[in-house]
């Protein structure tokens, strides 16, 4: 749909365009539009509860704040089976990984997320996790370069 609005799967920030500039909002703040999501958890935060590191949006989850100084998101899947796969060969290389699902967060507004499902690896592994991933044909090398 033309206008609707979207999450950025790396960062959290939320496009969101004309008629449906107001259509998601900031679960803390009633009333407040969202200016981004979470990119742990999808959680719709405003300009005034979102918190920005590294050019990514968090909530005021602690935890999710430390998780994104250290991990990164390797790949977004649509279910945990699919992640599992994933996460169990990343560790079967001896490459800590675990996937977060925004469906264990319950949502009081519709947040457009395409892949709900978001595999994360330690940030230094980040470039091993994609080789391996790659040499295993489960991500295509130009996906990988894009999420850079």
């Amino acid at each position: 749909m033309e206008g609707s609005p979207t999450a950025c799967d790396r960062c959290g920030s939320l496009d969101v365009k004309g008629e449906h500039s107001s259509l998601i909002e900031c679960e803390n703040h009633f009333g407040q539009s969202a200016v981004a999501v979470c990119s742990v958890c999808g959680k719709p935060v405003c300009g005034d509860c979102a918190f920005k590191r590294d050019g990514r949006f968090f909530c005021d989850s602690a935890d999710h704040i430390a998780m994104g100084s250290d991990w990164v998101v390797i790949h977004g899947c649509a279910s945990e089976f699919e992640a599992d796969i994933f996460v169990t060969n990343l560790r079967a290389a001896e490459i800590e990984a675990r996937f977060f699902s925004r469906g264990d967060h319950v949502s009081l507004a519709w947040v457009p997320i395409d892949l709900p499902v978001r595999v994360m690896v330690k940030t230094l592994d980040r470039d091993a996790a994609r080789r391996r991933l790659i040499h295993l044909g489960l991500l295509d090398e130009v996906i990988s370069q894009q999420n850079s």
